[in-house]
């Protein structure tokens, strides 16, 4: 999601909101160029270094001193929720037909083209979702902040969430390849799961000191300052933990609970697994 990432396979040498490829679910593998989607990489670059200069990366972003989520970032927020399913629809289509998860298992013809036809498709994804991230005027940090309040600890979404198999950078080959490996559902989502929490868990721990030292220059109530500590050290103590994951405190409670449904509305199983790839160190 931000420069602390690694760089996306399609060579545009960037860290992205979205992914790195490494497409399984045939029982073997391959590798398949994706060249012909490299300009359209090379101009969302140009998008991510904008939206890096404007906002910084993840670990920049501070939230409000006095803990609320304002309605208006919350509709951004939704705003480029809607985008992203709708620009993610045939990616999300592709997937679940790699992971077999339609029915009957498809047969290795259709995988073989629902596996060639996803790099483009995810490459319409990360397009759609950077520009209405730029259009909205919201940061990856911030993005991430409400992504992890709203999906993971408002409803209780599974961090690992997404198809059966790995998506990961080919780091064998250049840029513009794209090497497509299987894992077993468990391992792939348990492994998703781990590396999800720990590389959220490092992002917000930065954004809750951030959020701590906004709160004490602008003398906000010791008894919330107390809590963020108190989070920021089980953070400390717990790698994989997510922040609030026992309760959420009060003023985003508030925030967050008249937008449980549409929130509900926006969440991806699927499309979970391109959101936090380039977190992951």
């Amino acid at each position: 999601m931000a420069s602390t990432g690694k760089t996306i396979a399609t060579g545009c040498g960037i860290g992205c909101l979205l992914l790195a490829l490494v497409m399984g679910g045939l029982g073997t593998c391959a590798v398949v160029g994706i060249r012909n989607v490299k300009e359209k990489a090379d101009d969302l670059k140009v998008v991510f270094k904008e939206l890096e200069s404007e906002y910084g990366d993840v670990g920049d972003y501070t939230p409000a001193a006095d803990g609320h989520i304002d309605p208006a970032r919350l509709e951004v927020f939704l705003a480029v929720r809607d985008s992203l399913l709708t620009g993610g629809a045939r990616a999300e289509r592709l997937m679940r037909t790699l992971d077999g998860a339609d029915g009957a298992p498809a047969g290795r013809l259709a995988k073989v083209k629902a596996g060639l036809d996803l790099v483009p498709a995810i490459v319409t994804v990360i397009d759609a979702q950077v520009s209405a991230l730029r259009d909205g005027g919201m940061g990856l940090g911030e993005y991430a902040y409400i992504y992890t309040l709203g999906y993971y600890v408002l409803l209780g979404e599974a961090p690992g969430a997404g198809p059966g198999f790995t998506l990961d950078r080919n780091s064998d080959d250049d840029d513009s390849t794209v090497r497509w490996s299987s894992d077993s559902d468990g391992d792939a989502r348990d492994q998703r799961d781990r590396k999800v929490r720990e590389t959220l868990n490092q992002a917000m721990r930065a954004i809750l000191a951030n959020q701590r030292a906004a709160a004490i220059a602008a003398g906000e109530d010791g008894a919330w300052t107390d809590a963020l500590d108190a989070e920021l050290e089980r953070l400390n103590r717990d790698y994989e933990r997510l922040p609030w994951q026992d309760g959420l405190p009060e003023a985003i409670l508030v925030s967050l609970a008249p937008y449980r449904d549409r929130l509900a509305a926006t969440w991806s199983e699927y499309l979970n697994a391109l959101e936090m790839v380039n977190l992951q160190r």
